[in-house]
């Protein structure tokens, strides 16, 4: 019979994980570059983009106050099309994309 600690020490030895990054911190780091990237370009959009409410084709011919992706698209081509640099906003402003009260 072979002892216990034999065993666990053979099978550290075949495993082919890499134990130097237990916490996952290295390969999170990509993907939290990646989004830091995304978000600190939303906040150099004007805030009309940035506010933007999604809504389907038929929501958006029933509700103005929404945006379809396509012309939400369509409208940060056109901001950086007709010359829109980089303006950090970070005003605080939620009444700007309210519904219309009735």
């Amino acid at each position: 019979m072979i002892p216990s600690s034999a065993i666990i020490l053979q099978s550290k030895e075949e495993s082919s994980v890499d134990d130097s990054d237990p916490t996952g911190q290295k390969r999170g780091a990509y993907l939290f570059a990646s989004i830091m990237l995304v978000v600190v370009w939303l906040f150099s959009v004007p805030p009309e983009f940035r506010r933007a409410r999604f809504c389907t084709e038929e929501q958006y011919s029933t509700y103005r106050y929404c945006t379809t992706p396509k012309e939400w698209v369509n409208g940060v081509k056109d901001y950086y099309g007709n010359g829109g640099g980089v303006k950090f906003d970070f005003t605080v402003d939620p009444t700007i994309n309210d519904p219309p009260s009735e």
